[in-house]
């Protein structure tokens, strides 16, 4: 069974250690890097729950699959009512078994039912295409936003980018 637990104080180390593996997953797909969980990647995740944490109406959970801990997922207001998921992550051993698609249907009821939102969005990088698989298969649908980001500290671009019938290479 899935749960979204909110996220306590005493799990902190946990949480940490979570944000760090999100961290590193998201930069083994967009930066090709290792998905390790270097000590500058527990520095900055704790950076970024103490954020959360600060931020007013920002909802950290614990994701659990039968009582033990399977990832993360953050909840945000953005702009008016609208509800982000912020941050999705679920450990890369319990993928591919409905833990993220039970997680964001919770999700979904809590901003529904506690936050009072008429829509929930999320971003996702374009080279993770398991992801915007998932999220297209749960009803959402794309709405032509692109992020872009530039690495200012070193050349990493390596991924030619196909995207809404345009090609984009290095």
């Amino acid at each position: 069974m899935t749960e979204l637990v909110l996220y306590q104080e005493a799990r902190k180390e946990s949480m940490i250690f979570l944000i760090a593996s999100f961290f590193a997953a998201h930069f083994a797909i967009s930066e090709k890097e290792p998905a390790e969980v270097a000590p500058w990647r527990l520095a900055l995740a704790e950076e970024n729950l103490q954020e959360w944490l600060r931020e007013e109406n920002t909802h950290v959970f614990f994701i659990e699959e039968d009582g033990s801990e399977a990832g993360i997922l953050v909840l945000k207001p953005h702009g008016g009512s609208v509800v982000w998921i912020e941050s999705l992550y679920v450990k890369e051993e319990l993928r591919n078994r409905g833990i993220a698609s039970r997680a964001i249907a919770l999700a979904e009821k809590y901003a529904t039912d506690r936050m009072h939102a008429p829509a929930v969005c999320m971003d996702v990088i374009p080279q993770n295409e398991a992801a915007i698989k998932l999220y297209h298969s749960l009803g959402y649908d794309t709405i032509s936003m692109i992020t872009l980001r530039k690495s200012i500290t070193e050349e990493k671009r390596t991924n030619p980018l196909s995207l809404f019938g345009y090609d984009f290479f290095d």
